[in-house]
C-alpha cells in the first residue's frame, strides 16, 4: 500500500448515528468517510494552475494611476468650464444690490481632489456652505465629522484673535 496519512475528525453525536446507519452493511466507518471525501474532490471545480502573477501588476497600477490622473484633469476642466459659464450671472447681480440679497447664500466651492475614504466622507453642508465640488456636501474628516475647511478657518481667526490681542 502506498504511502497513507491518518486524519482524525470529530462528529456530532447525531452526525456519528447517521454514519452507523449507513455502514450497517458491513463498510467501517473510515471506509465510507474515506469513499466520501473521494467524491467531494472529484466534484469539485478544477484550481487555477499557479495563483496570479505579480511580477504584472506594477505595469497595471500605473495604467490605473494614468487613468485617474486622466479622470481628475478632465473634471477640473470641467469645473473650470461651468465656472466660466456661471461667471457673467454674477456681474448682474452685483448691479443690482436688492437682487444679491434676496438670493440665498450659494455654497462656497473647494477645488475637486480625490480623497481617502478611509479618513474622509461626504455629508451634509456645513454652517459655512462649504461643498465639495459640485456635489452639493461637504467633506468631512472621520471620525468626528469635522469640515477641514472650517477647521482650517478657525484656526486662522484664532491666531489673528490671539496676535490681536498681543499687540
Amino acid at each position: 500500500m502506498p504511502q497513507s496519512y491518518r486524519l482524525m475528525i470529530r462528529l456530532t453525536p447525531d452526525l456519528y448515528a447517521q454514519l452507523e446507519a449507513c455502514g450497517s452493511s458491513g463498510q467501517p466507518l473510515a471506509a465510507i468517510v474515506r469513499q466520501a471525501l473521494i467524491d467531494y474532490l472529484t466534484r469539485q471545480p478544477e484550481q487555477p494552475a499557479q495563483p496570479a502573477r505579480l511580477d504584472y501588476m506594477p505595469e497595471r497600477l500605473t495604467a490605473l494611476t494614468i487613468t485617474i490622473q486622466e479622470l481628475h484633469e478632465h473634471a477640473r476642466a470641467l469645473t473650470a468650464r461651468v465656472d466660466a459659464l456661471a461667471a457673467p450671472q454674477q456681474p448682474q447681480a452685483a448691479d443690482n444690490p436688492s437682487a444679491a440679497t434676496e438670493q440665498p447664500e450659494q455654497p462656497t466651492r473647494e477645488p475637486l481632489a480625490p480623497f481617502d475614504p478611509t479618513r474622509f466622507v461626504l455629508g451634509p453642508l456645513c454652517p459655512r456652505r462649504h461643498a465639495y465640488g459640485d456635489t452639493g456636501q461637504t467633506l468631512r474628516r472621520l471620525p468626528r465629522h469635522i469640515c477641514p475647511a472650517c477647521d482650517r478657518e478657525q484656526t486662522a481667526e484664532r491666531r489673528k484673535a490671539k496676535r490681536e490681542a498681543a499687540q
